[in-house]
């Protein structure tokens, strides 16, 4: 959406609506929105319209790219663990195999396969299949919670010279 309204914003008024769906789609790859947004600027620089053209391919380098940097490590599970090329791979795959439909079959099915072959190996090849790592708790930047203090116990008192010190050795039973 970010890329769309850069385009609108670039003096391209038509089409926000298809900009907005074909950048919100291409944004599941790693180059995502560049693909159109970048060659549009150009586009928009070759026809006259220098500054917008200029100012969508800087918004896209400058903004979108970080939004994604930002929002993918919140919105892609880590136990997915699917290399970038991969997923690539999986979206050009599933674009040829399904149509546009296949953006979103073509990564899932690749989960399916590498989820599938690790289990394969695990149960018949004594691979060691590798679990994710707990995830720590997240703490933004914006929490202004701070971490609870650890209030240490009160000082135990001294031992009168009537009581028994503890034994290491717990009592017998009879």
């Amino acid at each position: 959406v970010a890329g769309a309204i850069s385009i609108y914003i670039g003096g391209f008024h038509d089409g926000f609506f298809i900009f907005s769906i074909l950048l919100t789609a291409l944004s599941v790859i790693p180059l995502g929105g560049g693909i159109v947004t970048i060659p549009f600027g150009i586009g928009m620089m070759f026809f006259g319209n220098i500054i917008g053209g200029i100012f969508v391919v800087a918004f896209h380098l400058l903004v979108v790219t970080n939004i994604d940097n930002l929002l993918r490590p919140w919105l892609v599970p880590k136990a997915a663990r699917l290399d970038p090329a991969l997923m690539l791979l999986a979206v050009f795959a599933g674009i040829s195999m399904f149509g546009f439909f296949g953006l979103v079959i073509g990564p899932v099915l690749m989960i399916i396969i590498v989820t599938t072959v690790s289990v394969y190996l695990a149960v018949y090849k004594g691979v060691e299949l590798e679990m994710p790592e707990p995830e720590e708790p997240r703490k933004h930047w914006w929490s202004r919670r701070r971490e609870p203090e650890k209030v240490s116990a009160p000082a135990a008192e001294s031992t009168t010279e009537t009581e028994e010190p503890p034994s290491a050795t717990p009592p017998s039973v009879p």
